[in-house]
């Protein structure tokens, strides 16, 4: 598994979103994995490369200053290889209530 790999022990997945990806946040940790969900017939190597390339949008609007939820500054983000698809790491950020 990718978290034993990365050091991550004694984890408390709490999922965050399923539906066009799996969010979850890997409690105790300030850290979300987000898992590309994929269809048969999906090219998992592109969305490996979607992914790099997020990653790269993230670093350079971030050297700007432009706000974006970062990508984990704890570990390397990935893009990591589970099972048939990939996964990134991105940095937890609590949400924000919603104004009424």
């Amino acid at each position: 598994m990718v978290a034993d790999r990365l050091g991550f022990s004694n984890l408390k997945p709490v999922v965050l979103g399923n539906a066009g990806n799996l969010l979850v946040h890997l409690s105790p940790f300030p850290i979300v994995a987000r898992v590309a969900k994929l269809f048969p017939g999906d090219d998992s190597l592109f969305w490996r490369d979607v992914w790099e390339f997020e990653i790269k949008v993230a670093r350079h609007l971030m050297a700007y200053g432009i706000p974006v939820v970062p990508y984990s500054c704890l570990v390397p983000p990935g893009p990591y290889p589970v099972g048939d698809t990939w996964m990134t790491l991105w940095e937890y950020v609590e949400p924000a209530p919603i104004p009424r």
